[in-house]
């Protein structure tokens, strides 16, 4: 019989190991397969931190707006107080409303067809200490009567003296988010003022609060007063008493607060009260 052999030139062949040039293309190969799944990874792990922190975000915002709506629709008005007023704790700045001050005692108030009392009051702000802070503050230990509306400087030294660290460690502060974005104005900065929270509430009444003591000094007919949805009869009217809510909050990687950035947020809430003739 015949023994099949295998060429020489066959042997060789089977002996033959792998060339550098083949080695170097197969290393670039595996190297890029391997940068193009580290960049998908990346990729997949931004995206997946940047949805954390927009919900998160999200939750903050729902929460706050659920509180203040609530809070408003709470409010007690009458013809002296209409539920709510906001002021500026910036003196120099004063369209920067950044203080909401609602009327909700806890029980029934003292004076229910007058003016509250400052223990009565509900203060919606920016933690003067933290500008990221917006805080609840209420039950201040102070039983005076607050100025008539009318008083814009009065209610601005209230104010003032109600945002001071002394009077918020005899109140009950609640905070409502950690998450405000700070503001700093010039004129603050200039006398090394901290940062405010980037919150403000702007705040119309219909009537106006001008327009009413008009009409009680009988300088305004009881058919020209403007009357929320022009509602009326010969001795009830129809008041609204409408806030805008306007806050930005911050939204930024987990452990990188250079890169912080805020989103807005808005909304409004009303209330609908009678004043009589």
């Amino acid at each position: 019989m015949f023994r099949l052999r295998k060429s020489r030139r066959t042997q060789d062949f089977s002996r033959r190991g792998v060339t550098l040039a083949e080695l170097m293309v197969a290393s670039t190969i595996m190297a890029m397969v391997a940068v193009g799944f580290g960049a998908i990874t990346m990729t997949v792990q931004t995206a997946n931190d940047h949805s954390q922190t927009q919900r998160e975000v999200a939750q903050h915002a729902r929460i706050c707006i659920d509180y203040l709506q609530q809070l408003i629709l709470d409010a007690t008005a009458n013809e002296h107080f209409p539920g709510f007023a906001a002021f500026s704790s910036v003196g120099d700045v004063a369209n920067y409303t950044n203080v909401l001050v609602v009327w909700q005692p806890e029980e029934e108030p003292v004076h229910p067809q007058g003016l509250p009392l400052f223990s009565e009051l509900v203060f919606v702000m920016a933690d003067p200490i933290d500008a990221t802070r917006l805080i609840h503050v209420s039950g201040l230990n102070d039983s005076r009567t607050v100025p008539d509306l009318s008083k814009q400087e009065l209610w601005r030294q209230e104010i003032a003296r109600v945002v001071s660290r002394r009077a918020l460690q005899d109140a009950t502060v609640v905070e409502l988010t950690g998450l405000l974005e700070p503001v700093s104005f010039a004129s603050h900065a200039a006398r090394g003022q901290p940062q405010l929270g980037r919150v403000r509430f702007d705040v119309t009444y219909r009537p106006t609060v001008e327009d009413w003591l008009s009409y009680k000094d009988d300088q305004l007919k009881w058919d020209s007063i403007s009357w929320a949805q022009g509602i009326h009869g010969t001795k009830v009217g129809l008041r609204q008493s409408w806030c805008r809510i306007e806050f930005s909050l911050m939204s930024h990687s987990p452990g990188n607060a250079e890169h912080a950035s805020g989103i807005p947020f808005f909304s409004s809430s009303a209330i609908y009260y009678e004043l009589q003739r």
